[in-house]
């Protein structure tokens, strides 16, 4: 662990910031993209809270200039005070900051890793009820955050394949949509499951397409990453057709700049 003095990029406040000395490098995935769970925090780096505005965010000196104002207002700070995990609300207040700002692709990210702080705090406590739902709070809004972003692609066909989606909010268009398939399912939400996982097989073959096929794969890592999202979606159609809503616990292969 590195501690250093840095200064709130919005309010100016100095401050010690601590942060990981290094990061581990891991190949393998759940289906929400969740790595273990002993490194599950460091992906992206966990969110810090700014002693003196209470702006909540990836690095103390990145937080946007503008979120002054916002963070001082009831909304903000009905999150950031609220009564939840330490972690998971420093991860939600992060998340509705960059909603306000129009981050959608962030503020889906920081949902996301709310929602496997709370899963783990589920397993280390005993499975208490109250963390499946802060859990499925974060998943709702981390799928409001998707669809903010991208589309809905559960309502209407959305050209989500690699080669003409407009955002990706992983890094990876075909891991965007796998994602959202996982989200939808944890939530019990069977009917859009299914069409967030029909959308995510055409983007998928559509794919293929554009790059002529399997035999047309450039390299390792693409080959890689069909197949981990082939798989995932084989997973999740079992899944989904037996309305099974817990974490799947499944090993994907995924290329390591995921991680990164």
């Amino acid at each position: 662990m590195t501690r250093y003095l840095d200064n709130c990029s919005s309010c100016g406040e100095p401050q010690t910031t601590d942060v990981p000395a290094g990061r581990s490098v891991w190949p393998v995935f759940d289906l929400d993209l969740k790595p273990p769970a002993d490194v599950a925090w460091l992906w992206p780096q966990n969110c810090v809270r700014c002693i003196g505005c209470g702006a909540c965010w990836v690095g103390i000196g990145d937080i946007p200039r503008d979120a002054k104002q916002f963070v001082a207002s009831p909304a903000y700070r009905e999150v950031a005070d609220g009564p939840w995990p330490t972690g998971f609300r420093e991860e939600m207040a992060a998340a509705l900051l960059a909603e306000h700002l129009g981050m959608h692709e962030f503020a889906f990210e920081r949902h996301l890793i709310a929602s496997w702080i709370a899963d783990d705090e589920q397993t280390w406590l005993g499975s208490p009820e109250s963390s499946r739902s802060l859990a499925d709070l974060a998943r709702t809004r981390a799928v409001q955050s998707w669809i903010a972003a991208a589309g809905d692609p559960t309502t209407e066909p959305l050209p989500r394949c690699t080669e003409t989606a407009a955002v990706t909010v992983t890094g990876d268009v075909l891991l965007d949509n796998q994602v959202l398939v996982d989200l939808l399912r944890r939530l019990g939400q069977w009917e859009r499951a299914r069409a967030a996982a029909a959308s995510a097989r055409r983007a998928l073959a559509d794919t293929l397409a554009a790059w002529g096929g399997a035999d047309g794969l450039r390299d390792d890592e693409e080959r890689e990453l069909v197949s981990a999202c082939e798989v995932a979606l084989d997973v999740e159609d079992t899944l989904i057709a037996h309305r099974i809503c817990d974490r799947a616990h499944a090993r994907l292969d995924l290329p390591v700049w995921i991680a990164g």
